[in-house]
C-alpha cells in the first residue's frame, strides 16, 4: 500500500478502483435505480473508452509540457465528419458499392487536416506568443463553425466497410479474435471493441515514449516547472458557481466542501509559496497569487510577507519564532475550535481592522520596516473594503449566499490546512538548529499534496526553503538518507502528535525526539545564553 501511495499515479488508481466498487455496489443495491451493470450501459461505456482515452493521451502530453488545448473536443466532431464524408464519397460505405479502402483514405485525409490544425495552432502560440489557452479556445469556436459550415446541422451516415469496421470501428473485437484463435476465443470478446485494443497500443506507445525515450525528457523539462495554478482557479470557479447554483437545496453541500478547501486551505499553501517567491519563474505571478492567497486566508500581505522568514530562521525558537502554533502547554481547546477557523479567523479579521486604522503592536513593529510600514493600512483598508462589500450584498439580497463565498470559507474550509499545519512541528523539538529535529515530512495522499502544495516535504522546505515546491519530492530523494524517516501518512503523524499533546498539557518539558540515521550529519546545538 505504500509502494502505491508513492506513485504518482497510485492516488487515480485508488481512486478509480473505490468509484467501480461503488458504483458496482450501488448497482446490486438499486438494480432497477442505478443500471450500472447493464447491459446497454456496458456496450457504451466501452465504446466511449476508447475515443476519450486516445484524446487523453495527447492532452495528457500537453499537460505535462505545462500547455493546453481546448479545442480537442470540436477537432473531434469536425474531423469525424470529414473522415465519413471524404469516405461515403469514395464509395466506402457498405450500403453502396463497398469500396474497401474508401474509409482508410477518408481516415487519411481527417489525419493530414488535424496535423495541419495543429501545426497552425503551435505556430500562433509560439510565433505571438499567446497562451495555448487562449490560442486553442479561439480555435474551439472556429471548428465548431466549420463543423456546421462544412456539413450543416444534420446527422451523416458512417457505416464503413470491410476491413475498416472491424480493424478501426467500434465494432466488437470477437471478429478479428475469432480470425485468430477460433470462435470460442472470440466470443469471450465480445463485448470489448476493436477500438480498445488501439487505446491499448498507443497507450504503451506513449508510455514507453515519455519513460524511456529522450523526447520524453524533454516533455518533462519543458514542463519542469508543474505549476498547478489554472486548475486550482478552474476549480474554485466550478465548485462555487455549482454551489451557487444548487443554493437552496442539499446539493450544494459537497460543491462547498470542496469550494471551501479550495479556498481556506489550498489558499493557506498558495500565500505559503508564493510568499517565498518560488512558485513562478516571473515575479508578478508570484506577487498576483500572493495577493489572492492572502485575502482567501485573511492575512495582511505586507504583515506575513515580513514575519513568516523568522519562522524559517527561528523556527519554534522560543521568544523569536512569531508563528508558533501553541505554546507549551499546549491550549488544546483552541486548536479543536480552529478545525473550523473558529478563534484564528475572527482574530485575524479584528487584526485587519486595527491595520486598517494604522495601528501595529510593538511585535509587528519590531520585524516589518518603517518604509514598509504604510502598506499595512492601505492593503487593510482594501481588504476590509471588499469584505464590507460582501456582506452589503447580503443583506441586500437577503441571502447568506455571498458569505459562503467571499469570507466564511476561510473558516469552513480551514480544517484541511489544520490537518496538515499541525504535523509540521507540533510536539516536536524547541530551541533547536537542526530543522531535522524539529520538522515532519509525511507521505500523504495526491489529492492533499495538490491542496498542500508538497509542503509535506516540510523537512527539505525547512532546510532549503528556496526549492520550489514542485522540486521537493526530488529533493526529499536525494537527502532521505540523511534524515529521520518519513512518516507514512496523517495517521503515523498524529499517532505521535495527540499523546504528545495531552502529555505536555501536564508536562511542558516533554516532547517528541526524532532520531536521525548513523550516517547522517549532525548540527551543533543552540548556544546556550539569552536567547530572547
Amino acid at each position: 500500500m505504500d509502494w502505491v501511495r508513492t506513485q504518482p499515479e497510485g492516488g487515480i488508481a485508488v481512486m478509480f478502483v473505490l468509484t467501480q466498487v461503488l458504483c458496482i455496489f450501488a448497482a446490486l443495491t438499486w438494480p432497477d435505480n442505478f443500471r450500472y451493470l447493464h447491459l446497454a450501459n456496458i456496450d457504451v461505456t466501452m465504446k466511449a473508452i476508447a475515443p476519450l482515452g486516445v484524446m487523453a493521451l495527447g492532452v495528457g502530453v500537453l499537460m505535462i509540457a505545462r500547455e493546453y488545448d481546448l479545442s480537442v473536443g470540436a477537432l473531434y466532431s469536425f474531423l469525424s465528419i470529414v473522415c465519413a464524408h471524404w469516405s461515403n464519397w469514395l464509395g466506402g460505405d457498405i450500403a453502396q458499392a463497398a469500396v474497401w479502402w474508401a474509409p482508410f483514405v477518408g481516415l487519411f485525409v481527417a489525419l493530414c487536416i488535424g496535423a495541419a490544425i495543429g501545426s497552425t495552432h503551435a505556430f500562433v502560440t509560439l510565433r505571438f506568443a499567446i497562451p495555448s489557452f487562449i490560442t486553442t479556445r479561439g480555435g474551439m469556436l472556429v471548428w465548431k463553425s466549420a463543423t456546421l459550415f462544412y456539413h450543416g446541422a444534420v446527422a451523416l451516415r458512417f457505416k464503413p466497410s470491410e476491413p475498416f469496421a472491424t480493424i478501426f470501428g467500434s465494432e466488437p473485437l470477437a471478429q478479428l479474435m475469432t480470425a485468430i484463435g477460433g470462435e470460442n476465443f472470440g466470443d469471450s470478446f465480445r463485448f470489448i471493441p476493436s477500438s480498445i485494443l488501439w487505446l491499448t497500443v498507443m497507450s504503451g506507445l506513449f508510455y514507453q515514449l515519455l519513460q524511456h525515450h529522450k523526447l520524453g525528457n524533454h516533455f518533462y523539462a519543458v514542463g519542469g516547472n508543474r505549476n498547478d495554478t489554472p486548475i486550482w482557479i478552474t476549480a474554485l470557479v466550478v465548485t462555487g458557481g455549482l454551489a451557487a447554483f444548487f443554493w437552496g437545496s442539499w446539493l450544494c453541500l459537497p460543491f462547498f466542501i470542496v469550494y471551501g478547501v479550495l479556498y481556506g486551505s489550498a489558499g493557506d499553501s498558495r500565500w505559503h509559496e508564493c510568499g517565498h517567491g518560488t512558485a513562478f519563474k516571473t515575479p508578478w505571478k508570484n506577487d498576483v497569487v500572493y495577493q489572492i492567497a492572502c485575502f482567501m486566508t485573511v492575512r495582511n500581505p505586507a504583515v506575513w510577507r515580513w514575519s513568516h522568514p523568522h519562522h524559517h530562521t527561528d523556527t519554534i525558537i522560543v521568544g523569536r519564532e512569531p508563528e508558533i502554533i501553541t505554546m507549551r502547554p499546549p491550549e488544546i481547546a483552541t486548536v479543536l475550535l480552529n478545525v473550523f477557523g473558529v478563534i484564528m479567523v475572527p482574530k485575524a479579521w479584528a487584526a485587519m481592522i486595527r491595520y486598517s486604522a494604522g495601528r501595529l503592536t510593538g511585535e509587528e513593529k519590531d520585524f516589518i520596516p518603517e518604509s514598509e510600514q504604510p502598506k499595512v493600512s492601505r492593503l487593510a483598508r482594501v481588504w476590509c473594503a471588499i469584505y464590507a462589500a460582501a456582506i452589503a450584498c447580503a443583506l441586500l439580497t437577503h441571502s447568506f449566499l455571498p458569505l459562503m463565498l467571499i469570507g466564511l470559507p476561510s473558516m469552513y474550509g480551514a480544517w484541511h490546512m489544520l490537518l496538515t499545519g499541525l504535523t509540521q512541528h507540533i510536539g516536536l523539538a524547541e530551541d533547536v538548529l537542526d530543522r531535522r529535529l524539529n520538522c515532519r515530512t509525511m507521505y500523504i495522499n495526491r489529492f492533499s499534496r495538490f491542496v498542500y502544495w508538497n509542503m509535506n516535504y516540510h523537512i527539505e522546505h525547512h532546510m532549503f526553503p528556496m526549492v520550489p515546491y514542485h522540486r521537493l519530492p526530488e529533493l526529499h530523494k536525494e537527502i532521505l538518507a540523511d534524515c529521520p524517516p518519513p512518516y507514512q501518512g496523517f495517521w503515523a503523524c498524529y499517532r505521535e502528535i495527540i499523546p504528545t499533546l495531552w502529555r505536555q498539557s501536564r508536562d511542558p518539558n516533554h516532547f517528541a525526539e526524532r532520531k536521525l540515521p548513523p550516517t547522517a550529519r549532525r548540527t551543533p546545538p543552540l548556544p546556550s545564553g539569552d536567547i530572547g
